[in-house]
């Protein structure tokens, strides 16, 4: 029995009136088509659902999609991880749900669309999209700004948290040591990602939801940096003293604000990133700048190479991490027989052992499914009424913001008691071996990730299985960071510094979801010469009772063997600590 929830009425009459009001704004306007952002002025993953256009557009709550407003109606794209949450959330309402296959991002398969629809102009929020995708858009489209009729926050509404200082013993390498690296003399910078901000200055705020990082966009020299943050933002004193702080709303407007930055530039030019500023930053950087203003590569190549400091930091946040994840398993393992461990009192126990461990707030809201809900990929509904029964398996995808500002993340899924079928065994061990042939195959410097992918596919589409998802993203202060991509199609390079996830799975509707989850950094092999290898962070047992062993090969059940004896030693081993 699946536990679905109907769909909303509620959702569905808010998202059938926000239709009407942007096709009358298309029909005002004279456009043949509107985007509808779903980041924020921040471009950020985590918006806050008061300012979140896709949600307040379609009734959608997930992380990640695109929407596409015609005269035909509305469109929201997504890839596999909400296909079937889409369909939930949206189904009967006025939202057609176009479900991307792996292979295809959803901004192409929206321009598609777009281009098939036979249109000519679009409307963009130009303060919500990144300047890279409206000068792409723009060169087959008449790209118009337009402001969706939409409700918003006001400008200076209260910010929660504060921005502070981060310590070096954390964070590593001080800001001006980071700019210099970065840039030449007479040169300077801006960005417009928080993360890249709070990764550069040394800052955090925990300003967003699930992150750590300060609501802030700057302007660095070698030697000075600005500051915007809104009006409603804390500003620790000790960051008001390092760096100048302008502040923007209650009667400021940013453009101004950033006008007076820029106009007294301390740099002959300066750098940015069209893919970290919005359309409306490039806009007035190139008006105020001119030729003085040249885009580069970003931060995101020196952000994602951690320095021995930050690689230290995340072992440090992914042993507690991984000590509430056991501690939750255990209690899930041992309260099970009793029938009282549910979706709900697994996340609820999942979220107290962190904060238990000193986490500041999870890193993405904890997923928690048995059985066929776990065959949601992102299943976010965990029920109270849905209990781990003899046989039923879980899976429970978790991570958490320590003092150390870095994010963490690892999926563990296990049975609760009783026996598992042979099938589920099966299913658990094909994951399993996905996730040891990437640790146990050295690579090259350089090796993009698309075969770093097909590597932990393998062993899942030799049984004819796959999974809709890519195998693995960056991890850094936010749970998802550019510099590391393992999906088809990816030709980003696994280097030496770059950490990040590996996370094969299955999932067969009705029935289970099984996904297995490592966080690791790249290093160079200790025994191969000019090989890498993933060193894991994360050190949890797995569950010995959903193994096939016959399915193993030696090399596989000696890495696995190695793995459950250094979880042992920290007393996560659920074969070796009894």
């Amino acid at each position: 029995m699946t536990h679905n929830p109907p769909v909303d009425p509620a959702r569905t009459a808010a998202a059938a009136a926000a239709a009407a009001a942007l096709q009358g704004l298309l029909e005002r306007e004279g456009l043949d088509a509107l985007h509808v952002p779903g980041s924020d002025q921040w471009l950020n993953e985590y918006v806050p659902a008061e300012d979140n256009r896709r949600l307040l557009a379609t009734g959608f709550t997930g992380s990640a999609g695109e929407v596409l407003v015609t005269k035909d109606g509305v469109r929201l794209y997504v890839d596999g991880r909400y296909h079937e949450q889409a369909d939930l959330e949206c189904g009967g309402g006025p939202v057609r749900v176009v479900k991307v296959p792996m292979g295809t991002s959803n901004m192409k398969a929206l321009r598609r669309d777009l281009e098939d629809s036979g249109a000519a102009s679009l409307g963009v929020e130009a303060d919500r999209v990144p300047l890279s995708l409206l000068e792409d858009l723009g060169r087959t489209w008449r790209v118009r700004p337009v402001r969706l009729p939409l409700p918003s926050p006001p400008d200076d509404a209260p910010v929660p948290g504060r921005v502070r200082l981060h310590p070096g013993r954390f964070a590593g390498p001080g800001w001006r040591a980071k700019a210099r690296a970065l840039l030449k003399e007479g040169e300077a910078c801006f960005t417009g990602s928080p993360d890249a901000v709070s990764w550069l200055l040394n800052l955090r705020g925990h300003q967003f939801p699930n992150q750590a990082v300060a609501r802030a966009k700057a302007l660095a020299s070698r030697d000075a940096a600005v500051l915007l943050v809104p009006a409603g933002s804390e500003v620790e004193d000790a960051v008001g003293r390092a760096f100048n702080v302008a502040r923007f709303g209650g009667g400021d407007a940013y453009e101004d604000v950033l006008r007076g930055a820029l106009a007294d530039l301390p740099a002959e030019t300066l750098l940015f990133d069209p893919r970290a500023v919005t359309a409306l930053d490039g806009g007035v950087i190139r008006e105020v700048l001119g030729e003085r203003a040249r885009a580069f590569g970003g931060l995101l190549p020196h952000q994602s190479a951690k320095s021995p400091a930050e690689v230290r930091s995340m072992e440090s946040s992914f042993d507690k991490a991984s000590e509430a994840i056991f501690r939750t398993l255990s209690w899930a393992k041992s309260a099970a027989a009793g029938g009282t461990v549910s979706e709900a009192s697994l996340r609820e126990r999942t979220d107290l052992e962190y904060r238990r461990q000193g986490a500041l707030s999870q890193s993405f809201p904890t997923i928690s499914g048995i059985s066929e809900n776990a065959a949601f990929i992102h299943y976010g509904d965990p029920k109270p009424d849905r209990f781990l029964g003899p046989g039923d398996t879980a899976l429970l995808d978790s991570g958490g913001i320590f003092e150390e500002g870095f994010a963490t993340d690892c999926t563990r899924t296990f049975l609760g008691h009783g026996e598992p079928s042979d099938k589920r065994r099966l299913l658990y061990t094909l994951v399993l071996k996905g996730l040891l042939r990437v640790h146990n195959t050295p690579f090259e410097r350089g090796t993009p990730g698309k075969e770093v992918d097909a590597v932990a596919r393998g062993p899942v589409r030799e049984r004819g299985f796959d999974y809709a998802h890519g195998t693995g993203h960056g991890v850094g202060i936010n749970v998802h960071e550019g510099g590391y991509s393992l999906v088809p199609g990816s030709d980003v390079p696994i280097e030496p510094g770059k950490v990040g996830s590996i996370e094969p799975g299955i999932y067969v509707p009705g029935f289970m979801g099984v996904r297995l989850e490592d966080v690791a950094v790249v290093e160079e092999h200790p025994k191969i010469k000019d090989r890498l290898r993933f060193r894991n962070l994360v050190f949890v047992g797995f569950d010995h009772d959903l193994i096939d062993p016959s399915l193993l090969t030696n090399e596989e059940k000696g890495w696995l063997d190695a793995y459950e004896r250094e979880c042992a030693k920290r007393g996560r081993s659920f074969l070796m600590n009894g």
